[in-house]
């Protein structure tokens, strides 16, 4: 099953905010897609919110005063940071307020890899140095990493067919020099008892009833989890946890189940009760957004 190019934009941030969305045929979308985005932040919780997709972002930082939230764990930004998220993980980014905020996104799908035989590559999205998903900006200027931004930046127009094949080259080359950084940066603040529930809802999605069923088993009170839980994610403990099982769902669908099945087996008790959640969430009906996002 293969994402499509109105897949690709579905779930990420307020695309009006971003200056450069690089059109491509409909069968390089598939592939990969690549905005630059500039903007003055103006604290509106809706341009910037917690969001998911299938595919590896590599998420480049060029300027203005940010943070990035991964999974629970905040990351302080500076300019040509990169920040590497791996498929199916909550992220987003969080400007202060009145201040311009500049960067440029890759996304890159399963078919890419495929397509390009590289799929060793991806190593680098994995979780093998703890919490370590960034790239320090000073180090990214003292590699070829540098040069291949540069290269993104001068190119403002991808639409031209002739420089298709040098796009994916320089993904590709993208993805081989960021396999041989080894100085990841650890995040700048995480809290133990927020990492804990989410632990807890990451392991048990399917069968967790309501929330009760996961505050009991902590020993703090559900007003307390509750407060630092939104204050260090910026989602209720709910929201976090319908997120998680409309992931599951996405991914079992994805892997030939049908939609009921992945619906049942994600922990919704019923496909009406997945359709609200989805909709709620996305703004979109599962019809109109999951369904239209896979080839059947």
């Amino acid at each position: 099953m293969t994402p499509n190019a109105n897949y690709l934009m579905s779930i990420s941030q307020n695309t009006e905010h971003y200056k450069n969305i690089y059109k491509f045929s409909a069968h390089e979308a598939n592939y990969y897609e690549i905005r630059h985005g500039a903007n003055v932040f103006t604290g509106d919780s809706k341009e910037f919110k917690l969001h998911y997709h299938p595919n590896y972002e590599i998420y480049i930082y060029l300027s203005g005063k940010a943070e990035f939230m991964f999974e629970g764990t905040n990351f302080s930004l500076n300019p040509y940071d990169i920040m590497l998220i791996p498929a199916y993980s909550l992220h987003c980014p969080i400007p202060h307020v009145g201040e311009f905020f500049e960067r440029y996104v890759i996304n890159i799908t399963d078919d890419f890899c495929k397509t390009m035989n590289c799929y060793e590559y991806l190593d680098v999205f994995a979780n093998q140095s703890g919490r370590k998903y960034k790239i320090p900006g000073h180090v990214v200027k003292r590699s070829n990493l540098f040069n291949i931004i540069n290269f993104f930046l001068g190119h403002n127009d991808h639409s031209k067919e002739y420089i298709i094949p040098l796009v994916r080259c320089k993904i590709l080359e993208l993805l081989y020099y960021l396999n041989t950084i080894g100085n990841f940066e650890e995040c700048t603040s995480i809290n133990k008892e927020t990492q804990e529930i989410m632990a807890y809802i990451d392991e048990n999605f399917d069968i967790i009833t309501d929330v009760d069923s996961i505050t009991s088993n902590f020993f703090y009170s559900k007003n307390h989890q509750g407060h630092l839980f939104k204050k260090h994610t910026g989602i209720t403990i709910t929201q976090y946890l319908n997120i998680k099982r409309l992931e599951n769902v996405e991914k079992l669908y994805r892997q030939g189940n049908s939609l009921l099945h992945s619906c049942i087996e994600s922990g919704f008790k019923s496909y009406d009760s997945f359709a609200y959640t989805y909709k709620k969430e996305f703004g979109i009906s599962p019809k109109k957004g999951l369904l239209n996002r896979t080839d059947s």
